[in-house]
């Protein structure tokens, strides 16, 4: 970056300048490609009361744009609900709530070529930000072209091109409806009858202008149309009774049944290299070669239930339940599955004859409950697709194999608690141990090609978790004017998987990536991360290549071919947080600091930036070489194969293409600790005084000042939010790649009341 004139990177034919400086990018950062975003939430929430009759009203209206520009979101949220009495006996529930939420521009995340923040991170730092901001020019032919320096590169572009030419819009609407009648038959027994519907329609598009690269060179469309339907019907029979000897008694038992429909249909403009006739109409009608998907699936649980409460002066509490599901989803067999539940409770300070005045309550409790769960559709059976092509299409069937033999899944847990206030309620703690075992549960398996299927589903494994809940509470100080109420809270869980299914020595979890996996194994804990990493030798050393005459991988760490050596594991050793809140007179301040300790994440960010020399361990060797186990990687003792310690250079270069990249990293090198803590959320607010609001229409105003997310007092993954990673499912939770930058929120917040 020496400033010297080069031969300018334009693919515009008529671009006016013919070089550029080879220096930094002088005329803007990489984050002016960003925006502040905004959201803008207004409720109005109106509730009435009759003599039998109670309803409320509630509407939210939603206005927001995230930090990357065009990305936005309307959302409109109305609620009404109405509880009557119809006559001395019969009361009448009814609730109706109905979201619509729009989606502009959704911003997809990872290595992708639709996401502009992958694009952006990999911009060269010579690439002056005014030229990349004119992101297209017009051809001979009139067709607009991607103004990008590596023009038809199998990976993402111009980042401004990605942001003005490439879309994905989400309109998503949801209807729930309740009604529920009840009949008071006696004083003590009664009988409630619900309906309830919950329907949601999905409409998807996404758009490719023409020469977005690899992905779609001539343009591409695509819609995706999802429709789900739920109905769910209960009868429940109360039995509420005081007995004798301060006894009293609540007994619920009932049934239900519970049916879903789901559909889809997804059409594609002949897929993502087929051309539109006419470029950047998006249309189906604007192409030759319409593919058309289209999914359903119904299925049903019937369920036959009951609910006890016995309760002994108010202090002694024994909860017993039962539930039996038949679900659809499994074979007749299989699809019974009972699970019972039992819980006692005892406060101890109200059976106590006389009890200690700094004593306020002391309560013990302890449960077992089994949960259970159905599969989804076509696992027990063979599904078959039917696809256009030759002379009357033909049947496709499901590339993975059912199981007619899935049992449900079964979650059981015990657990103990134990609650302590002192001094009139000043301080206190609320403790739990739980323990936990979750059986029979469902994966699917990969088989050999020459099955003629991917895989197979199959109850694979059980999972024990354990672990401590604790809430700390003390008022530090209380006085007319001034109080402070600090809360403490911690929870730390430790697993195991105990078994996995016969003749398996480990299970995979989910898809995985070209950078790591999570496997389950015997005797390991969940969570697990398992990539490619060095070689070592029996003491654990990192052994290096040296060939005589090789200048090819002289001084580069040998590394293993396959996702096997476990690099980390993604839960946290514990979680923590604590919060302050102060109020004097009318003002009120409190904040949150949260804790996590432990745990691991893996950076395909950092694995695929090093690869382009954009992260700052790059710098190191880049003249002179650089020694591994020295001058990288320091931490680790690196030696050759015959043992003696590793002194031979290899260029940045050799190393950073050899660690990272997208097809075959070294997830090794990337594994980051996710410990951090950071102030959550601080507010402000004030009161308005009841004296200022006398001749206004207002019974109440409340202002408040709203930071959240504010800063990290420390993070050990540097340049990554531990929390900002692919998604938020099992397999995601591990890996963070290509994130818009944390957001730090301020708000202010209006409440008024009438």
């Amino acid at each position: 970056l020496d400033g010297s004139q080069k031969p300018h990177w334009s693919n515009d034919p008529n671009w006016p300048a013919t070089t550029s400086p080879y220096s930094a990018n002088v005329n803007g950062k990489k984050s002016d490609f960003f925006q502040t975003g905004h959201n803008f939430a207004t409720n109005l929430g109106i509730s009435t009361r009759t003599e039998n009759t109670q309803s409320y009203f509630s509407y939210t209206y939603t206005d927001a744009e995230g930090i990357v520009p065009n990305n936005a979101l309307e959302s409109h949220n109305l609620s009404v609900r109405m509880n009557t009495k119809l006559l001395d006996k019969f009361s009448l529930d009814t609730k109706v709530n109905y979201i619509r939420i729009n989606r502009e521009n959704i911003l997809h995340e990872g290595s992708v070529y639709e996401n502009p923040i992958s694009a952006l991170y990999r911009m060269p730092v010579n690439i002056q930000t005014e030229d990349v901001r004119v992101y297209e020019f017009t051809d001979n032919e009139g067709l607009n072209k991607q103004h990008f320096w590596q023009p038809g590169i199998n990976a993402p572009g111009n980042a401004y091109w990605a942001l003005n030419n490439i879309s994905h819009d989400h309109l998503e609407e949801r209807l729930i409806g309740l009604i529920s009648l009840k009949y008071d038959i006696t004083d003590d027994f009664s009988i409630l009858a619900r309906s309830s519907i919950d329907r949601d329609n999905f409409h998807g598009t996404e758009h490719f202008a023409t020469d977005s690269y690899i992905i779609a060179d001539r343009g591409f469309y695509r819609t995706r149309d999802n429709r789900g339907f739920e109905w769910n019907s209960d009868v429940l029979l109360n039995y509420q009774r005081d007995l004798a000897f301060d006894l009293s008694l609540d007994v619920i038992a009932g049934g239900a049944v519970r049916s879903n429909e789901r559909g889809e249909i997804i059409g594609n403009s002949g897929g993502r290299r087929s051309p539109l006739n006419v470029p950047n109409l998006f249309s189906f009608g604007n192409t030759s070669n319409i593919t058309v998907s289209e999914s359903f699936s119904r299925t049903a649980i019937q369920s036959l239930y009951g609910f006890a409460t016995m309760v002994w002066k108010n202090a002694i509490y024994l909860d017993i339940s039962g539930r039996n599901d038949w679900s659809s989803t499994l074979k007749s067999d299989n699809r019974s599955f009972f699970y019972p539940s039992v819980g006692v409770s005892v406060v101890a300070s109200d059976l106590m004859a006389t009890t200690p005045s700094w004593l306020s309550l002391l309560k013990l409790s302890a449960s077992y409950a089994e949960v259970g769960n159905d599969t989804d559709p076509f696992q027990t059976v063979r599904a078959a697709e039917v696809h256009d092509g030759g002379t009357n299409g033909f049947l496709q069937l499901a590339t993975t194999i059912p199981n007619a033999n899935l049992l449900p899944e079964k979650t059981s847990s015990a657990e103990m608690g134990l609650e302590v206030q002192l001094f009139q309620n000043r301080m206190g703690f609320d403790l739990t141990y739980y323990k936990s075992n979750s059986t029979n549960q469902l994966f699917s398996i990969p088989l050999p090609i020459t099955s003629g299927a991917n895989g197979i589903f199959l109850n694979g494994a059980d999972i024990q978790n354990q672990g401590i809940e604790l809430v700390i509470h003390s008022g530090m100080i209380r006085s007319s004017r001034f109080n402070w109420d600090l809360t403490l809270n911690y929870a730390a869980n430790k697993s195991e998987v105990k078994e996995i299914a016969e003749k398996l020595d480990r299970l995979k979890l989910g898809g995985g990536s070209a950078l790591a996996q999570l496997w389950l194994i015997e005797g390991r804990p969940w969570g697990d991360i398992y990539a490619r990493g060095f070689v070592r030798d029996e003491q654990g050393r990192v052994i290096v290549e040296f060939r005589e005459g090789s200048l090819r991988f002289n001084g580069l760490p040998s590394v293993t071919n396959g996702f096997d050596v476990q690099v980390g594991n993604y839960n946290p050793d514990f979680l923590a947080g604590m919060r302050n809140s102060f109020s004097f007179g009318d003002f009120n301040f409190n904040f949150l600091i949260d804790i996590r300790e432990g745990g691991n994440l893996i950076s395909s960010t950092n694995t695929i930036m090093s690869v382009y020399g954009q992260t700052e361990e790059t710098l190191i060797g880049r003249e002179g070489g650089l020694v591994f186990g020295k001058d990288i990687f320091a931490n680790e003792t690196a030696v050759q194969q015959d043992g003696t310690p590793n002194t031979v250079a290899t260029t940045a270069e050799k190393f950073w293409s050899l660690v990272g990249g997208c097809c075959a990293p070294v997830g090794e090198a990337f594994i980051l600790d996710a410990s951090n803590i950071r102030l959550r959320e601080a507010v402000l607010g004030y009161n308005v005084p009841q004296s200022v609001l006398t001749n206004s229409p207002l019974s109440s105003f409340k202002v408040s000042l709203v930071g959240r997310n504010l800063f990290f007092i420390s993070n050990k993954a540097g340049n990554v939010d531990p929390e900002v990673l692919v998604g938020t499912g099992i397999t995601a939770e591990r890996e963070q790649s290509f994130a818009p930058p944390t957001m730090r929120e301020y708000g202010l917040n209006l409440k008024f009341g009438f």
